[in-house]
């Protein structure tokens, strides 16, 4: 096993399923919390330091982003984020303009084809960072959210016929920073980055899509926004890339948007 520098841990918002379907998402969010692997540690005491501003017991465990009950806790703990040595990076997919435009597949292509999206941020985040805290070999070990019937192996196949050349996607991957042979799965209970993760890619649902009477919260992404990866002043295609292509102009124009104009 690889001596890595980082660790990616990926967790994501709605599903692949219909969007025209009763209570189905508008969008599929992928989102990763990228930390250096020496910093792990500030992502574990998050809880305790959540639990403690709180004055919950050391017993008390924070459940996941939607069984929160609070808006004063995730605030908090959106706070709290916001002060980790982490970078965010998303890939958020509007599925109506999916299905508008006739792509379909099978279960787990678009999971997949938007997982390697995001691996191009992740590894790009490894890239700008690595220079400035050269500690371990500059790779990243990539920990996702374990998902009913899809294989992590499944995945590191189909990345690496697009690192090869044998598949017809092209790659930004800055592949000198990616250790396919260190992706993995675990339950999200049992990790806490994979809380982090999970409350992260649900900030950015909650942020976006509609609920009763339309409404969003986007109070909790906007606490963490200046920690998602840009090069620049500019997250849009670094930090946070939308798909497909067709929705780039149009959905930044609408007001559920709007943390992502704002200045960092």
């Amino acid at each position: 096993m690889s001596d890595h520098s980082f660790i990616a841990f990926i967790d994501e918002s709605g599903h692949e399923g219909d969007p025209e379907k009763a209570g189905a998402s508008e969008f599929l969010i992928i989102s990763a919390v990228v930390v250096r692997a020496v910093a792990q540690q500030s992502v574990t005491d998050v809880w305790d330091l959540a639990r403690r501003h709180a004055k919950k017991s050391p017993t008390w465990d924070w459940k996941s982003f939607k069984d929160i009950s609070s808006p004063g806790h995730k605030f908090l703990i959106s706070r709290l984020i916001s002060d980790l040595p982490v970078k965010i990076v998303a890939v958020i997919a509007h599925k109506p303009t999916i299905n508008y435009l006739g792509k379909t597949g099978k279960f787990g292509d678009l999971y997949f084809y938007l997982s390697h999206l995001l691996l191009e941020r992740i590894s790009w985040v490894c890239r700008e960072t690595f220079p400035l805290y050269p500690s371990g070999d500059g790779t990243v070990k990539i920990i996702f959210s374990e998902r009913a019937n899809l294989r992590m192996d499944t995945f590191a196949e189909y990345v690496t016929k697009i690192k090869v050349g044998e598949s017809r996607y092209f790659s930004n991957v800055a592949w000198d920073f990616v250790d396919l042979a260190n992706i993995h799965t675990r339950r999200h209970k049992d990790c806490d980055g994979l809380r982090i993760a999970d409350f992260v890619a649900s900030s950015f649902g909650s942020a976006i899509e509609y609920k009763q009477f339309d409404l969003t919260d986007d109070r909790y992404i906007i606490q963490m926004r200046r920690k998602i990866f840009s090069l620049g002043r500019e997250i849009k295609h670094h930090g946070i890339k939308l798909f497909p292509p067709e929705c780039e102009g149009p959905l930044p124009m609408e007001p559920r948007m709007r943390w992502l104009n704002m200045g960092s």
